[in-house]
């Protein structure tokens, strides 16, 4: 596996390339904040991994401090922003670009990463996405094509998470995820964040829902 620079991101590639994972850091974050993670335990044999880095914008909930972010936050319980579609166009070209290489692809992240990733592979993209990964995050109103509702969607959300609660993600995920393809799976003991719990439980997941031995 080698890591080199993709855009303001990060891209590590396996020595077999069969199957792409784009992942989407949360509020603040950076590629580099999941780069180890992605080197030393790999969810997926012989995958690419797509990490980017948001764009910096002023988040109004931080006092307008600049950072990078996917979309801004007027307050945390903010369902939807309009910048949100900014960021829908930056990840829709990694896709393309990435479906140029394999027929296989799947998009993630954790937290704002998460609500992007839903809201991007669900109700934007247009290209097939094998699996959608949300971790510790929400959803935001959408409207789904029919067709796109098949697609499988994992969300797993933490109990302890007092940033973006569970409550919350139920909620989100019931009114506005209906119809779809869906696996939510509760840590109890989880806070805003991932441990190795969750990390096996997506890796499994994943080779279950996509038939990889």
């Amino acid at each position: 596996m080698k890591v080199e620079q993709y855009g303001r991101g990060l891209v590590l590639i396996p020595e077999v390339h069969k199957r792409t994972i784009v992942f989407l850091h949360g509020l603040g974050d950076s590629a580099n904040g999941f780069e180890d993670l992605f080197y030393d335990y790999p969810l997926l044999p012989d995958c690419k991994v797509v990490l980017p880095t948001a764009p910096s914008s002023p988040v109004t909930v931080n006092n307008g401090m600049v950072m990078n972010s996917w979309y801004d936050f007027i307050t945390i319980d903010d369902e939807y922003h309009h910048s949100l579609e900014n960021s829908v166009e930056i990840i829709c070209k990694i896709l393309d670009e990435e479906r140029k290489h394999t027929d296989c692809l799947i998009l993630g992240g954790l937290s704002q990463g998460a609500v992007t990733s839903l809201y991007t592979g669900l109700a934007k993209y247009t290209g097939k996405i094998e699996a959608i990964i949300a971790l510790s995050g929400y959803a935001v109103p959408m409207n789904i094509p029919e067709e796109r509702k098949s697609i499988p969607v994992l969300i797993y959300h933490g109990a302890q998470d007092t940033l973006l609660t569970l409550e919350r993600m139920n909620l989100t995920v019931g009114k506005y995820l209906q119809g779809v393809n869906k696996t939510i799976e509760i840590n109890q003991h989880l806070p805003h964040s991932i441990d190795m719990i969750e990390w096996g439980y997506v890796s499994n997941w994943l080779k279950n829902t996509l038939n990889i031995s």
